[in-house]
């Protein structure tokens, strides 16, 4: 589970099981991990979360093709498509994924919706 608190940092919750197997909240050994954004400098060592949004709009997929696009043509390490703007976010802010962007617009309601970002 990620959790932040204003001014004190951002970290990760790792349940350990009991040694049972059958206890996936046990409390041993699962102290909260800070964590912190990747300190990937360069786009071709860069891992990045893309997504194509709801819209299937023929402009709209053609913005997001070229994206990916000119990702690759930059030499970018690699492209992921995980499906969750939430988990995006809760990667990128644990170094997991040095990057994510979503197409589409929340105007349109065809870009992150609300219970995203809330995540």
């Amino acid at each position: 589970m990620f959790w932040a608190i204003k001014g004190r940092g951002a970290f990760l919750q790792r349940f350990a099981s009991s040694s049972s197997g059958d206890d996936a909240t046990s409390t041993t050994n699962n102290l909260p991990i800070p964590i912190h954004v990747s300190s990937t400098k360069s786009i071709s060592k860069a891992l990045i979360a893309t997504d194509p949004g709801y819209s299937r709009d023929v402009t709209e997929v053609t913005e997001y093709l070229a994206v990916q696009r000119e990702l690759l043509l930059r030499n970018v390490r690699n492209i992921r498509t995980i499906g969750s703007t939430g988990l995006n976010m809760a990667y990128v802010s644990c170094g997991r994924l040095d990057a994510s962007f979503e197409e589409g617009s929340w105007e349109t309601n065809r870009g992150p919706k609300i219970w995203d970002i809330a995540a």
